[in-house]
């Protein structure tokens, strides 16, 4: 009985966590297509539009997706804020390499990468970033 109620908590959280993450695409997408139709630069639109969806994530995920198991921690935003700098860093390289390789026109590419955050993103934010603290940590 316990095991299906976890399991029912956990797909729950995983839906609202996606639902997230769907708001945040469409905020970044829209920005970025935006931004680089009126002619800035791949990577400072990337840059923007991808701030924006970060800063989205944070208050959702925060305050309705991940909510029961965070608890106001005190470490959250700053892993919250290095995971993000750190995933911007790789999607910005990602998106670099298959723009000027020419695989993929710029939108598509940043589909592909805008894909790959995901399921690792998800994971990383459950078991670290939102992670269930122990009671003698909280406070």
């Amino acid at each position: 009985m316990r095991y299906s109620a976890e399991l029912r908590r956990t797909a729950v959280e995983a839906f609202k966590f996606h639902t997230v993450g769907l708001m945040n695409t469409g905020i970044d997408v829209f920005l970025f297509i935006a931004l680089v139709h009126l002619g800035v630069l791949a990577y400072a639109a990337q840059l923007l539009a991808y701030s924006a969806g970060m800063l989205n994530s944070y208050f959702w995920n925060g305050r309705w997706t991940f909510r029961e198991r965070t608890a106001g921690g005190k470490y959250v935003w700053l892993k919250f804020v290095l995971w993000n700098i750190a995933w911007l860093g790789l999607s910005s390289i990602g998106l670099f390499l298959l723009e000027q390789s020419r695989l993929l026109p710029v939108f598509w590419a940043k589909g592909a990468v805008t894909g790959a955050t995901l399921l690792l993103n998800y994971g990383v934010s459950r078991s670290w970033i939102f992670a269930v603290r122990k009671p003698d940590e909280r406070g």
